[in-house]
């Protein structure tokens, strides 16, 4: 998505002030009964787990089940450096420890869906599950960790044929703003590449999905 900015206005409708407050925030963080701990860590055989649990481990790697439209207070203590992010909610800092020790001030503004935490820092956050009732994944946000314990892809009907595009190839990287990338043949060419690799449309298409209907019939 782009912005372009002009000289000039064409509309001035709903152009007046903007409001000092655009949405009072006033959420108080919930009883101690809903607090939860998660450690990121390393297992035993060197891979990256959440409470000592793998991706890979099916049986136990959902941690906990939020109900939902309550307000659950999470601690994230972190071994190593990384992003953590949470799916489906927005969440807001209450307070770090470890670290550098204190929320800083872009942190305490608003609602994240991300969060740094440095190796030996532990971090509270707030957040309201909801509308789904559902499972909320969050991990740390590093691709070569998620992909580490990514477990029998032929188990889901990927075959050696099914192509995977790598993140970290130089089309995928981003782009300075008022470069020659941003100029409308440019973009379009971008938009015309990625249509043309056919991601969604490559290897055992029907294997895979017999695989996950198997799945969620429970028949794993």
């Amino acid at each position: 998505m782009r912005f372009v900015v002009r000289e000039s206005v064409s509309d001035g409708s709903n152009n007046g002030d903007v409001s000092q407050t655009l949405r009072k925030d006033d959420l108080m963080a919930p009883s101690a009964s809903n607090a939860k701990d998660f450690t990121f860590e390393r297992g035993r055989g060197g891979g990256w787990v959440i409470n000592g649990v793998g991706f890979r481990n099916i049986e136990n790697r959902i941690l906990t089940k939020p109900e939902r439209g309550t307000y659950e207070t999470w601690t994230l203590h972190n071994g190593a450096t990384h992003p953590v992010h949470i799916h489906l909610v927005d969440f807001k800092v209450i307070s770090r420890s470890g670290g550098r020790g204190e929320v800083a001030s872009y942190e305490s503004a608003g609602w994240k869906n991300v969060v740094w935490l440095a190796a030996g820092e532990s971090m509270e956050a707030i957040a309201r599950y909801a509308p789904w009732d559902s499972v909320y994944v969050f991990h740390r946000h590093n691709l070569m960790h998620e992909d580490n314990d990514v477990p029998n892809l032929e188990k889901w009907g990927y075959t050696n044929s099914t192509l995977f595009i790598d993140p970290l190839q130089p089309e995928f990287h981003a782009k300075q703003y008022d470069s020659d990338d941003f100029t409308e043949e440019a973009i379009n060419e971008r938009i015309a590449w990625l249509y043309n690799t056919n991601p969604y449309n490559r290897g055992n298409i029907k294997g895979v999905y017999s695989a996950l209907d198997t799945y969620s019939r429970g028949n794993y």
